[in-house]
């Protein structure tokens, strides 16, 4: 579905009229609703401005009574974020990161690429599990960060105090391994492309996707990472199903065909054309891919020697926006070119 610049202009400064989001839940820092907060943020929907990441800085209450845990978590088990505000600015992506020294890192535990936060009311969840490697911290911080759709560009983030037990499992991608968060659109040389919700260059393995036309971020923002086995695409939110690769393809290429059941791409870039670890801008272009169905196992095959394991799930583009017509097949471009999802 096409929408036209002026709409599109439109939606965003009617938003822009009535204030932004915060995460409600688990409560952040300084927020009204946190039980411990004593000096409430009243500007906590605000945009992240130079030199606030991590956490508008409020990491600094850890140890204080305004930083104690709101919650108590267990490693491998599922939990829920929550989104409030009245301006979504037409949703978005937004990356879910656990540090446990203190803001000095965070490592990412989900990415959701467009769809982050709804834009259908004042409120949205999303889920996510805590990886089963999680190290166990009497205070740690899980950090929100979103990149809106719409309307000037910019980082929103917010983070909550948890307690976090276990921490003994393990995992296909070590907590020591995953990515970093993006850090983009606060002066330090990073900037999202408007109207595209960001495709991040490492959304690390366990990624949603629900909007097939994003866009990398322009800049100095770091490689992109491709690639990896045991990934999984699903059909209709909330459900996935197992295939035999994973990733997102770096470089500023098309997607490459691949044999097999249910159609996949490579990270681009590289001079062979090839999927890579690190994508560029200099590999030849590729050939379009078509998909055997939106809920049909999409096969990527990696060509790193160290893969990481994706996991994403592929959301029609109906079921966030209403004005989509039933069977219409959904384009994507990661971050160039296309594949087609859906009914052919």
């Amino acid at each position: 579905m096409v929408f036209s610049t002026f709409a599109l202009m439109a939606f965003a400064l009617l938003n822009g009229a009535s204030g932004h989001m915060f995460m409600s839940d688990p409560p952040a820092l300084r927020a009204k609703n946190n039980q411990f907060t004593t000096d409430p943020d009243y500007s906590i929907t605000t945009p992240l401005g130079p030199g606030k990441y991590p956490c508008k800085g409020y990491h600094n209450l850890l140890g204080a009574p305004q930083g104690t845990p709101v919650k108590t978590w267990t490693a491998g088990d599922k939990y829920n974020l929550t989104i409030q505000g009245g301006a979504p600015h037409g949703g978005g992506s937004c990356q879910a990161s656990i540090s446990t020294d203190g803001g000095k890192s965070f490592k990412v535990i989900h990415s959701w690429i467009g769809g982050c936060p709804g834009t259908s009311g004042q409120e949205s969840s999303f889920n996510f599990r805590l990886p089963a490697d999680t190290p166990s911290s009497d205070a740690a911080l899980f950090s929100w960060t979103w990149f809106n759709l719409l309307g000037n560009r910019e980082m929103y983030s917010d983070c909550a105090v948890v307690k976090i037990s276990g921490g003994s499992g393990s995992e296909s991608t070590a907590f020591s391994s995953r990515p970093d968060p993006l850090v983009a659109n606060v002066g330090n040389g990073c900037t999202t492309v408007d109207t595209k919700s960001v495709v991040f260059p490492n959304p690390g393995p366990d990624v949603d996707v629900a909007d097939n036309n994003g866009a990398l971020p322009v800049g100095d923002c770091g490689a992109v990472v491709g690639g990896g086995s045991g990934g999984s695409t699903g059909g209709a939110p909330g459900s996935s199903s197992s295939s035999s690769g994973g990733g997102i393809g770096g470089g500023s290429q098309a997607p490459t065909s691949e044999s097999g059941s249910g159609g996949g791409y490579n990270g681009g870039g590289n001079s062979d054309g090839q999927g890579s670890e690190h994508g560029g801008p200099n590999g030849p272009a590729s050939q379009p891919v078509t998909g055997q169905g939106s809920s049909a196992p999409m096969v990527i095959d990696a060509q790193d020697d160290a893969p990481v394991n994706v996991n994403i799930r592929f959301v029609p583009a109906q079921a966030q926006n209403p004005l989509a017509k039933a069977g219409e097949p959904h384009q994507a471009a990661y971050p160039s070119g296309t594949a087609k999802f859906g009914p052919s």
